[in-house]
């Protein structure tokens, strides 16, 4: 029973999420590579190589406003207002700008949003929303399922 209760007040991870290690490796495109942009921020789709670990795996480079003060090297959970949490590592952080690394699947819950919610949250028994650094992307955030699909096309017609 105390196993439900814990359950229900806190985030699910995500199933064969990316570990942080590997997430440290992602460099956003020095072009505009696979990107969605928005008035306040960006999403770029792009890849991480671990040589050590030879392992490459796809992430998505979230850049926008925290609603609170994060610093860099923080290893966060990420999620949107549906689906499960992921992995996020912040990567640079300033009172304005907040640029962290998550998992590219990350991307496809926020299709499932009205507006981008992008939470992040510094331990997975959060107890929702009251507890996160919102991350935002800006204002005018109207097409922002098209704009995602393109960079997620994007991505794929370059084997990301």
């Amino acid at each position: 029973m105390f196993s439900l209760l814990l359950a229900a007040a806190s985030l699910t991870p995500a199933f064969n999420d990316a570990a942080y290690t590997d997430l440290a490796y992602a460099k956003p495109a020095a072009a505009d590579g696979c990107t969605a942009r928005f008035d306040g921020g960006t999403i770029e789709i792009t890849q991480a190589f671990n040589p050590a670990a030879r392992t490459m795996i796809n992430v998505a480079v979230v850049t926008g406003k925290p609603t609170g003060t994060l610093r860099a090297g923080s290893q966060l959970w990420v999620k949107s207002s549906f689906g499960p949490a992921w992995h996020a590592l912040v990567t640079e952080s300033t009172p304005d700008r907040l640029r962290f690394v998550a998992h590219h699947r990350f991307v496809g819950d926020l299709f499932s949003e009205d507006t981008p919610t992008i939470m992040l949250h510094e331990r997975i028994d959060a107890g929702g929303a009251k507890d996160a650094v919102f991350v935002d992307l800006g204002s005018n955030s109207g097409g922002f399922r098209e704009k995602l699909a393109k960079a997620l096309d994007c991505a794929d017609s370059l084997g990301i």
